[in-house]
């Protein structure tokens, strides 16, 4: 199902024929659906790689950015990114630029893949001193019960820091206390990063009832505790 209004179809047998079509040298490589983002759809290409494609014009936007920034940013931060691999073209009925980027192994943080809360809290503070960018937890992959890597950069140069705290509300307390002490938030800082949480929530309830109620279900969860703990 369609998430946004202005959303390309994309499935399967477009990613091969993109794939097929722009970069024959990797034609032979076994592809498969390796999830789906708010703005992205990824396909899993061989063992090494992943082929990344916007859902629709305000996200393929990004795609340049991220093939300019991500190769000069990833050096400087504490876990991996991913390295741009190819840049791809519009092509087989597809009209948005979009990635083959190198495969991180991982898996989203929760409680059967986090060691340690409060560590957590404090590696995701060390990638925020190293670079302040908009986070989302579905953008952060553990590895041994550790943070390893920060996915999407289609933010950067928002340069808001009450969005990039917003992601630690959907983590246990002992995350966002560890995060906080190891940055040093202010007061006001945090309240802001707290009403952009709920803001963000509040938008994002509607905009996904019908087309991806889990989603939604986890905006009414992260209002709820806003609102208990206010």
């Amino acid at each position: 199902m369609a998430l946004h209004e202005d959303e390309v179809p994309v499935d399967l047998t477009l990613a091969r024929r993109l794939v097929d079509e722009q970069f024959p040298q990797w034609a032979d490589l076994p592809l498969s659906a390796a999830g789906d983002g708010t703005d992205n759809r990824m396909f899993r290409l061989g063992e090494e790689l992943v082929v990344r494609l916007p859902r629709r014009p305000g996200t393929a936007a990004d795609v340049a950015k991220e093939q300019t920034w991500i190769p000069r940013l990833g050096p400087v931060l504490p876990v991996d990114v991913p390295e741009p691999m190819a840049l791809g073209g519009p092509g087989a009925g597809y009209p948005f630029p979009w990635s083959v980027l190198r495969w991180i192994e991982g898996e989203e943080p929760g409680p059967a893949t986090v060691r340690d809360w409060a560590a957590f809290g404090r590696d995701l503070a060390g990638v925020v001193r190293a670079l302040h960018g908009d986070l989302r937890s579905a953008n952060l992959l553990v590895r041994d019960g550790r943070l390893a890597a920060v996915l999407d950069f289609g933010a950067l140069s928002l340069g808001r820091p009450a969005a990039e705290h917003a992601a630690v509300w959907h983590f246990p307390a002992a995350m966002g206390s560890a995060y906080r002490e190891a940055l040093g938030v202010d007061d006001d800082t945090w309240e802001r990063a707290r009403g952009w949480a709920l803001a963000v929530s509040l938008l994002a309830m509607p905009y996904y009832w019908s087309s991806w109620p889990e989603f939604a279900q986890g905006g009414v969860d992260k209002v709820r505790r806003l609102i208990a703990e206010s």
